[in-house]
């Protein structure tokens, strides 16, 4: 059972710091787009067990992205809503919760017409519409291990190295501990140890399915960067 909350301030303010100031999501604020934050927590069961209060197809997630329609705009409430998993956003950093806002709002889009004009409603709201996800994978590892580079498993994991291979080591790598460091986002790129113990287990999971990358080194820390051949 799924029991819901208000969110709490510090999930508020980094919500509105994200419409405010990332460029992402410039669109949305010059269109004057409202997002309501809700918050989902499992409620225990008498047996004391607790189920993931938010899934999608079946499998959990910790985060949802739902357009308000126009009955609702009608009555007053924001243009869409942005549900998140509570118990999970305890236990996360305040990066990796500020990622997980980032991408239920990165699912809003703008329509906009033929002359470049955002649409509107008969509410006079803009129109929205969601962006589906770049990438969007159904994975059995049984199948992975046993057709290897021939599974779609594979061929999927090649498709994200083709499209972000570059991106992909930041993906194994520890995230920065200090508070500072966090809210720049730059020890990722500068903490070459870190960085090369990354490239290592990327190289790995790219032999392990067949998929064959370059690395180049750059730069007089010699930082490792993927190329996907």
């Amino acid at each position: 059972m799924t029991i819901y909350d208000k969110p709490p301030q510090e999930a508020e303010t980094m919500l509105a710091d994200l419409l405010n100031e990332c460029e992402d999501f410039a669109p949305l604020k010059e269109a004057g787009v409202t997002v309501e934050l809700s918050w989902a927590r499992g409620k225990e069961d008498k047996d004391g067990y607790k189920p993931h209060p938010l899934k999608s197809r079946g499998h959990q997630v910790y985060g949802t992205a739902k357009l308000t329609n126009l009955q609702g705009r009608s009555l007053g409430q924001k243009d869409c809503v942005v549900t998140v998993d509570g118990d999970h956003w305890d236990e996360s950093s305040q990066r990796t919760n500020e990622a997980l806002l980032h991408h239920e709002l990165y699912h809003f889009e703008l329509v906009v017409g033929d002359d470049g004009a955002v649409e509107t409603d008969d509410c006079g709201r803009p129109k929205l519409k969601l962006r589906h996800h770049d990438f969007e994978f159904g994975w059995f590892l049984q199948t992975a291990r046993r057709y290897g580079a021939d599974s779609n498993e594979s061929q999927q994991f090649k498709q994200v190295c083709d499209a972000a291979g570059n991106l992909l080591p930041l993906v194994f790598t520890e995230p920065p501990k200090g508070d500072e460091e966090r809210a720049s986002g730059q020890a990722f790129a500068t903490d070459t140890a870190a960085l090369g113990a990354a490239v290592g287990k990327f190289k790995k999971l790219c032999r392990d399915h067949d998929v064959t990358v370059e690395f180049a080194k750059c730069g007089q820390a010699e930082r490792e960067s993927a190329k996907v051949g």
